[in-house]
C-alpha cells in the first residue's frame, strides 16, 4: 500500500503536481515507520520548498527518519546538508561517515560526494577510487570527476585518452563542466587519440547497456 502510495506520488511531482504529490507523501511518510523513500521525498520537497514552504530543520528530521533506515539517498541528503550547514551544524566528519554508508551500498552520489571529500583532503588515490565505482554506474558527475582525475594525474597516471573517454561519456549526458573541458582536451589531442577514445566510449557504452563489465 505505502509503495503504491509512494509511486503515484512520484509520478504526479514528475509532473509537476507538488501540491498533490506533497499529499500524498505525507501520507505515506506517516503511515507507518517502514517508508523510508517516502520519508526522503517529503524531505526533499521541504528542503527545496516544493509545494509547502521551505524548512531545512524539518527537512533534517524527516532525513534522519529515513536514514535510521539505511536509506541510501537520505544518508547521502543528510551529508550534504551537514557539509554545507544546511539546517544543521556544519561537520566534515559527520558528512563523511554519512557519506561512507550510502557508498558502501554503491549509491553512486554518495560515491562521488566522498570521492570529493577525500578530494579536498588531497587523498586523490582515495577520491579517484570512489569516482571510478560511481563512473562504472554510469554516474555522469563520477565519470567526470574521473576523467579530470585522468587528465591531471591525481590519484590515477596520467592517460589523456582515458580521460577524454571519460569526459565524453559525462558529455554525452548533457553534463555541461564535462562538455567545456572535453573540448578543451580535444585541442591538445591527436586525431589518432580521439579515435582510440572514441573506440573506448562506444565498447564501454555497449558494455554498460549489457550490463557486461569491461
Amino acid at each position: 500500500m505505502d509503495e503504491a502510495i509512494s509511486f503515484l506520488a512520484s509520478t504526479l511531482l514528475g509532473r509537476w503536481f507538488l501540491c498533490a504529490a506533497f499529499f500524498f507523501f505525507t501520507v505515506a511518510a506517516q503511515a507507518d515507520n517502514h517508508t523510508p523513500k517516502a520519508q526522503h521525498e517529503l524531505g526533499v520537497q521541504y528542503l527545496h520548498g516544493h509545494g509547502v514552504s521551505q524548512d531545512s530543520k524539518r527537512a533534517v528530521l524527516l532525513f534522519r527518519r529515513a536514514a535510521a533506515g539505511a536509506y541510501p539517498p537520505a544518508l547521502n541528503a543528510l551529508g550534504e546538508l551537514y557539509r554545507h550547514g544546511n539546517g544543521v551544524r556544519k561537520s566534515a566528519r559527520q558528512a563523511k561517515r554519512l557519506f561512507e554508508r550510502a557508498a558502501e551500498q554503491n549509491y553512486a552520489p554518495a560515491q562521488t560526494n566522498l570521492g570529493d571529500v577525500h578530494r579536498a583532503s588531497k587523498v586523490f588515490g582515495g577520491a579517484a577510487h570512489w569516482y571510478r565505482l560511481a563512473a562504472t554506474q554510469g554516474s555522469a558527475p563520477g565519470q567526470y570527476r574521473l576523467g579530470r582525475a585522468h587528465w591531471k594525474g591525481e590519484g590515477v597516471p596520467t592517460d589523456e585518452v582515458r580521460a577524454y573517454k571519460w569526459l565524453t561519456l559525462a558529455a554525452q549526458q548533457g553534463y555541461k563542466a564535462a562538455v567545456k573541458d572535453r573540448d578543451v582536451l580535444a585541442k591538445t589531442l591527436t586525431a589518432g587519440q580521439i579515435e582510440k577514445a572514441d573506440g573506448l566510449v562506444a565498447q564501454w557504452t555497449a558494455c554498460f547497456k549489457d550490463k557486461r563489465t569491461c
